[in-house]
């Protein structure tokens, strides 16, 4: 049986993956670490974060999460912000679309991205944006009911 915080990360990362097919989508259901060589459509980091408790609800006992799903987003050497934007607008449509992940959440949504850049040696520098989706559940089992 899969916990509600699990399916909850496999769906956005399933959301991600459909809305930026050209990318390499990584991470969200383990460790992972940036590849020396970023593929040419991008690459998508992403972690699992932790729900984070927002209220408890008595009668029968419902827990509120925020849950912080913080993803990356990094471009080979050479592309500017168009590029990045070209991966960036629909994930962004993509959670638009569908705010409740296929009646997964009660809602989602991200933060503005934080763009910076990463000077490599011997080659120019690569852009990242790094952001958080943010998904608003409820369960019955704080252990992952």
């Amino acid at each position: 049986m899969t916990s509600k915080r699990l399916s909850v990360v496999q769906g956005v990362k399933s959301l991600i993956v459909m809305a930026a097919p050209a990318a390499t989508v990584i991470g969200f259901d383990e460790d992972a670490s940036k590849p020396e060589i970023i593929p040419a459509g991008g690459l998508i980091l992403g972690e699992a974060g932790d729900p984070t408790e927002v209220d408890v609800t008595l009668s029968p006992p419902i827990w509120s999460y925020e849950h912080r799903i913080p993803v990356e987003v990094t471009m080979p050497p050479g592309m500017d912000d168009t590029a990045l934007d070209a991966v960036l607008v629909p994930i962004g449509n993509g959670i638009a679309a569908d705010p409740y992940l296929g009646g997964l959440v009660d809602y989602l949504t991200c933060t503005a991205p934080n763009i910076t850049s990463e000077a490599l040696t011997g080659t120019e520098a690569i852009r990242i944006a790094a952001f958080d989706i943010v998904a608003h559940y409820t369960s019955s089992n704080p252990l992952g009911g």
